[in-house]
C-alpha cells in the first residue's frame, strides 16, 4: 500500500481520536474508528498517490467525514464527492477542504444535492478543467441547471458537450481564453435563436446551452455562493451539537474502551480457551479409549467393586466379632466373680458354723481359705463379706 507499519499505527490512532473527540473546529465525527479506517482505504483507493503520505491521506479523509456530517450523506458518497472532484481537476490533498465546502455550499443554496453534483462533476469535470473552469463555476452551472430539473448524468453530459464546443469555437466565447463568466455574457449578447443554439451545440446539448446562456446571472450567483465558504464546517459543527451526535461519540468511546479491555484480557482468555481445548481433547480421547476397550473396562470395574464390597463386609464382620469377644470376656469375668463369691460365702458360713460349734480348728481352716478367695477379687470380697455377715447373723439368731 506504500504505508509502513508505523504509518498504519498512526492512522489507527487518528481514527480513534476522530471518532471520540471534537476537532479543532468544534466538529464531532460520528463514525466509529473502524468506519474511519474503512474511509482511509476508500480514499487511498480513489487517490493512490495519498498512500505515500499519511498526513495527506488523513486530511482528505477528514474532509470527507466533515462533508458526510454536514450533508447527511453516506461516507462512501462523501469520499466519492471529494476524491472524484479532486481527480477530475488533478488537485492535491491541500485542496480537499475547499472542494468539500464547495460541494456542501452548492447543496445548501442550490437544488442539487451533493450526490447529484458529484455525478454531474464525474461526467463534466475533465472538460471543465481543460477549459480552466474552476470547481466553483462548475458547481454554479450544475446548480443553475438543477433549478430547471436538469440533474445528475444528464447535466454532466450536457455540460461536457457545452464546454468542449465553446473551446473549439470563437475566442470571445472560449472560457479558456476569456473565462466562463465572460463567455456566457458574450453568448447572451449575441441573442442566438433556437435554431442557432441547436446548430452550434446539437440537439442533445440544446437544453443545457439554452439554460446557461439565458440564466448567466444565475450561474454567477451560485458561483459566488459556493466560493470561499466554510459551509461544510459550519453545518457539521451545528449538527455536532445534536444529542444524536453526542450519543454516537459516546458509543464510540465505549467501543474503544471495550476493545482496550479485551486487549488487556486477551492473554488470560487465550490461556483459558487453550486449557479448555486441551481438556476437551483429553475427554474426547478418554471417551474413545472407553469405547474401544469397553469390555475390559467393565470387567475391571466389576472386579474393583466386588473387591471393595468384600473388604467392607470383612471389616464390619471383624468389628462385630471384636465386640462379641469383649462381651464374652465380660461374661466370663462375671461368672468367675460369682463363683468365687459363692465359694467365699460357703467358707464364711462354714467358719461361722464351726465357731458356733466350738470347733476352732475347723473354723480357723475355713477362714484361711475364705481370706485366700477374697484376696483374688476385691469386688467379690465386699459382696461376699456382706453376704457372709448376713448369713452369720441369721445362723446365730437361730441358735439363740
Amino acid at each position: 500500500t506504500g504505508l509502513s507499519k508505523d504509518d498504519i499505527n498512526w492512522l489507527e490512532q487518528q481514527a480513534v481520536q476522530l471518532s471520540t473527540t471534537m476537532t479543532e473546529s468544534g466538529i464531532r465525527i460520528r463514525q466509529s474508528a473502524t468506519e474511519i479506517l474503512d474511509a482511509y482505504k476508500l480514499v487511498g483507493s480513489a487517490k493512490p498517490e495519498l498512500l505515500d503520505n499519511k498526513e495527506a491521506l488523513a486530511e482528505v479523509t477528514k474532509q470527507t467525514l466533515i462533508l458526510a456530517s454536514a450533508s447527511g450523506m453516506t461516507l462512501k458518497d462523501a469520499v466519492d464527492a471529494v476524491t472524484l472532484s479532486l481527480n477530475q481537476y488533478g488537485d492535491g490533498a491541500d485542496q480537499a477542504s475547499r472542494y468539500a465546502n464547495v460541494m456542501a455550499a452548492g447543496s445548501k443554496y442550490g437544488a442539487a444535492a451533493v450526490e447529484s453534483v458529484t455525478t454531474a462533476v464525474t461526467k463534466s469535470g475533465v472538460a471543465a478543467a481543460s477549459a480552466e473552469i474552476p470547481i466553483e463555476q462548475l458547481v454554479g452551472t450544475i446548480e443553475t441547471l438543477a433549478e430547471k430539473g436538469i440533474k445528475d448524468e444528464i447535466a454532466g453530459t450536457g455540460l461536457k458537450k457545452f464546454f468542449l464546443t465553446l473551446q473549439t469555437g470563437a475566442d470571445d466565447t472560449n472560457p479558456k481564453i476569456v473565462g466562463l463568466e465572460k463567455a456566457l455574457d458574450n453568448l447572451q449578447k449575441k441573442q442566438l435563436s433556437a435554431a442557432q443554439i441547436k446548430k452550434q451545440f446539437g440537439e442533445e446539448g440544446y437544453n443545457v446551452a439554452s439554460v446557461l446562456i439565458n440564466e448567466a446571472d444565475k450561474v454567477k450567483y451560485y458561483t459566488e455562493a459556493v466560493t470561499g465558504t466554510s459551509v461544510a464546517m459550519e453545518q457539521a459543527a451545528t449538527k455536532s451539537e445534536t444529542a444524536a451526535a453526542k450519543l454516537d461519540q459516546a458509543k464510540n468511546k465505549m467501543n474503544e474502551l471495550g476493545i482496550q479491555l479485551l486487549e488487556k484480557l486477551n492473554p488470560s482468555i487465550t490461556t483459558v480457551i487453550n486449557g479448555t481445548v486441551n481438556w476437551t481433547r483429553k475427554i474426547v480421547n478418554l471417551i474413545g479409549f472407553l469405547t474401544e476397550h469397553s469390555r475390559t473396562v467393565i470387567t475391571l470395574t466389576t472386579s474393583v467393586l466386588t473387591y471393595s464390597i468384600a473388604v467392607k463386609a470383612l471389616t464390619i464382620y471383624e468389628n462385630r466379632l471384636k465386640e462379641a469377644k469383649v462381651g464374652n470376656l465380660l461374661i466370663d469375668k462375671a461368672s468367675e466373680s460369682f463363683r468365687r463369691i459363692k465359694i467365699a460365702s460357703i467358707l464364711a458360713l462354714s467358719a461361722a458354723k464351726y465357731a458356733l460349734a466350738g470347733n476352732t480348728g475347723m473354723a480357723t481352716a475355713a477362714m484361711s481359705r475364705f481370706n485366700a478367695v477374697l484376696s483374688k477379687n476385691a469386688i467379690g470380697a465386699i459382696i461376699a463379706l456382706i453376704a457372709t455377715a448376713g448369713m452369720a447373723i441369721y445362723q446365730y439368731a437361730k441358735r439363740t
